[in-house]
């Protein structure tokens, strides 16, 4: 079951017994990962809640790949002693969510967007499922905020064959055994993580489909994703900043190109027919005019899109592996 994530406060007594607590107070059980864009007073918020939680065995790291990212580090980490703030230059939340997790010392990994809040006991809550041994990664419950909604759903998640596209409801009581997590609260053990391999670098954008994408390959792996809706997260869901485009058209886009690399590389090698369909609807309302007519070039770049997915699907992963 291994040690508690938050261990006792060191008692005088026998120094073999000291000894070994203060070694257990030095193991980093949980590192929490933050990729950032843009967005410093969501982060701020988010910064905030973690700073009330009890963070005893964790350490909070956040990528930050804005571009003033340098000048205010140093204002956050006067805010936010303790936290590491690490800079990277080109912004992609795959890569940057890699780049956490190359820097930390955890034996499980908790990412949170940086305009999710977490509530409650949901440290604690991610950890345990692993703890007990019935998974080796926990989907976090998503209380959407603001404008946002789940799509009225019985399952937790669910995957359309015919699609490729993810559907479900992280807003639910049930727990238990579910095919993916959602990328704003989720977590694996160092092990999984391991034997799956990190987030593939080829996503596009706010990356769509990487969290669907890595957990793909764990269940492959025999890997259980477990549901705990007691690991309660706020999602803000910022309309810009991190990595999602501003225009409606370049999201689209970039979801053409992600689905298509889910799809070429998990479901069918060979798009089908209903696949085919489907991004054929999706490239024809990104390139729709207020006319109703359809911008030529708006279709030949959805169509360009496609295409490299589908190459990313079909050829070698990108991104770095981890040290076993």
């Amino acid at each position: 079951s291994g040690p508690p994530l938050f261990p006792s406060p060191i008692r005088r007594g026998a120094r073999g017994e000291v000894k070994k607590k203060q070694t257990l107070m030095m193991t980093i059980q949980l590192s929490i990962i933050i990729a950032t864009y843009n967005r410093h007073e969501s982060l701020a918020r988010t910064l905030d809640a973690l700073s009330q939680q009890e963070l005893a065995g964790c350490e909070v790291i956040v990528v930050d790949q804005s571009p003033d990212a340098v000048d205010k580090a140093e204002q956050l980490k006067k805010r936010y002693p303790g936290f590491t703030f690490l800079k990277r230059a080109k912004p992609g939340l795959t890569a940057a969510r890699n780049f956490g997790i190359l820097n930390s010392k955890g034996t499980v990994l908790l990412f949170l967007d940086d305009d999710a809040v977490p509530r409650g006991s949901c440290l604690e809550e991610h950890l345990r499922p692993i703890r007990q041994g019935k998974a080796l990664a926990v989907a976090g419950r998503i209380i959407q905020k603001g404008t946002a909604h789940w799509p009225e759903s019985a399952v937790v998640t669910a995957i359309d064959p015919t699609t490729g596209e993810a559907i479900g409801n992280f807003d639910l009581d049930y727990e238990g055994p579910v095919l993916y997590a959602c990328g704003c609260n989720m977590s694996l053990a160092r092990e999984a993580l391991i034997t799956a391999g990190l987030f593939e670098e080829h996503f596009r954008g706010n990356a769509l489909f990487e969290d669907v994408e890595l957990f793909h390959r764990l269940r492959k792996n025999g890997g259980t994703t477990w549901y705990n809706p007691a690991a309660v997260a706020e999602h803000y869901h910022e309309p810009a900043g991190g990595c999602r485009s501003d225009k409606g058209a370049d999201y689209l886009i970039d979801r053409i190109h992600n689905l298509a690399l889910f799809y070429t590389r998990h479901l069918n090698a060979l798009p089908r027919i209903g696949f085919l369909r489907h991004v054929r609807n999706i490239a024809e309302f990104a390139a729709r005019r207020p006319d109703k007519s359809h911008d030529p070039r708006v279709l030949y770049v959805c169509a360009i899109a496609f295409a490299a997915g589908c190459l990313h699907g079909w050829g070698k992963p990108k991104g770095p592996s981890l040290p076993r």
